[in-house]
């Protein structure tokens, strides 16, 4: 991994507003709205971490697992690959790069204990070749930077040193976002401290802080809105409703249709 974000292969994978809302032509072809999309995305991230908690991985998997997977569908679509196999490849390949190795069985069984309607398409084989899908998609651009290291000690300079587990809560649900596409890690952290000290109604304080960073104002408060606005839309979609929207795209040109 480059020493430095800016000359990593994370940098070159940063994407304009414009890039995500021009992807997924297929599917908004088949009939999904940009919010389904977004939805049926969201919810998969959530799979993911349900899967490593059940697999018992690290956090920084998780959020590596969930950037391999947003940025997978900027170039494919959910009528090509099924994201119901493309979300646990991703978090297994995610394992692999940060040097938390899971076995493959494993995974299969984790899948199939949290979705049952996984039992059709996956098993071992169908993990691994998936997998090779992902990475060849990623141009082998596996190494990810994240927003955790630095919280404590961007949490401590702008003296909101006990509010730690709703800083990382924030950046976590971030992934449910687009953030991790679309702006560099250390933004996301410093829009996560920021809405940490929002939250309870310290915004004056926060703005002084911000005053003494390096920082393009304009583009954090952009940031903070979309760190936000996660809790703002309506509640994600459940399995049945996810399963109902894939079905509509005739995943993979199977007539399997999942309820």
């Amino acid at each position: 991994m480059a020493a430095n974000f800016w000359e990593s292969s994370h940098a070159m994978n940063l994407f304009s507003h414009e890039d995500i809302l021009s992807s997924n032509q297929k599917d908004q072809e088949a009939g999904l709205t940009l919010e389904e999309i977004f939805q049926i995305q969201a919810y998969h991230v959530h799979y993911i971490s349900q899967l490593a908690r059940v697999m018992k991985v690290r956090q920084r998997v998780v959020a590596t697992a969930a950037v391999y997977f947003r940025r997978f569908y900027l170039r494919s679509s959910f009528e090509e690959h099924d994201p119901r196999l493309v979300a646990p490849a991703c978090l297994f390949l995610a394992a692999k790069a940060e040097e938390s190795a899971v076995q493959a069985r494993h995974l299969e069984q984790a899948a199939k204990k949290c979705r049952e309607e996984v039992e059709f398409l996956f098993n071992v084989r169908a993990l691994l070749d998936m997998e090779l899908v992902v990475l060849e998609a990623s141009a082998f651009g596996l190494a990810v930077y994240h927003p955790y290291r630095a919280l404590q000690s961007l949490l401590d300079d702008a003296e909101l040193a006990d509010s730690f587990q709703v800083c990382w809560g924030l950046v976590n649900d971030s992934y449910l976002s687009e953030l991790c596409l679309t702006h560099p890690p250390h933004m996301v952290g410093v829009a996560a401290v920021y809405a940490t000290g929002a939250l309870q109604n310290k915004e004056k304080e926060m703005d002084c802080w911000v005053k003494t960073l390096n920082l393009d104002s304009k583009e954090l408060n952009v940031v903070v809105a979309q760190v936000l606005a996660v809790y703002d839309r309506d509640s994600m979609i459940g399995t049945v409703e996810c399963n109902r929207l894939l079905n509509q795209v005739h995943i993979g040109s199977s007539s399997r249709q999942y309820r």
